[in-house]
């Protein structure tokens, strides 16, 4: 049996399975309309089923080439998953800005390389940012701090 990369093989796995939801969900809960008058279905239908391609034109060609099973660094997956869970729980009663602080900080420590002094001016840095896209550029009412109380 050859040698498979086995890294390709899980990320074009990873593809096809949120491709085939995504492309799934959209056609049976969104309307699709047609070519011609495309409704709100039919984008996130085409993006998810490509998705779903592009991860099997990963997969076959990683069947025939060798490479080492990945090696999964918990830390780093525990920091992003933990920053990702702090923004969803908290941007609802503290407000975007606090919750991007969060996010960036708690993320910030899948890296060792980023100090805490690093990781506050970046989360600084990205408030920022978002308040002037989101507010200022886009003029989305989003908002930027909530009192919990």
């Amino acid at each position: 049996m050859p040698a498979r990369n086995n890294r390709d093989i899980i990320g074009g796995l990873a593809l096809c399975i949120l491709g085939l939801f995504v492309g799934s969900y959209a056609w049976f809960n969104y309307d699709l309309g047609s070519i011609r008058t495309m409704g709100p279905g039919m984008f996130p239908m085409a993006v998810g089923y490509l998705l779903a391609i592009f991860g099997l034109l990963t997969i076959i060609p990683a069947l025939m080439r060798p490479g080492a099973m990945p090696e999964i660094k918990w830390r780093s997956l525990a920091a992003i998953l933990g920053g990702i869970a702090a923004f969803a729980l908290s941007i609802r009663t503290i407000g975007a800005a606090p919750a991007i602080v969060l996010l960036t900080l708690i993320s910030s420590r899948a890296d060792s390389r980023l100090g805490i002094v690093g990781a506050l001016i970046l989360s600084i840095l990205l408030t920022v940012l978002i308040v002037i896209i989101f507010r200022y550029a886009l003029g989305i009412p989003l908002a930027m701090f909530r009192n919990p109380l």
